[in-house]
């Protein structure tokens, strides 16, 4: 699955991330490579199991997840005081 290592350098080159804060959201997804292993793959020296790679992809979407929300903040309606209301 070299598209989830593919995702991750290019979000590490997008994002003011580095390999240890991405392994840390692989970590608490459930990843279970230690931060050396982590980073050798993302370095294409060594492959981990196929369920290390897919909790990978989930760290990512739960990244890019909350980028979404910074890119488009909700709205908060503007409050316009009605008459008889001090603003």
């Amino acid at each position: 699955m070299d598209s989830a290592r593919q995702a991750a350098q290019e979000y590490l080159n997008n994002h003011r991330l580095n390999t240890d804060e991405l392994w840390l959201h692989y970590w608490s997804n459930g990843g279970e490579t230690l931060s050396a292993d982590f980073a050798a793959y993302l370095a294409q020296v060594q492959d981990p199991p196929e369920a290390e790679q897919q909790v990978l992809t989930w760290a990512l979407q739960e990244l890019m997840a909350a980028d979404g929300l910074w890119l488009a903040p909700p709205r908060v309606a503007a409050r316009v005081p009605g008459p008889g209301i001090l603003p």
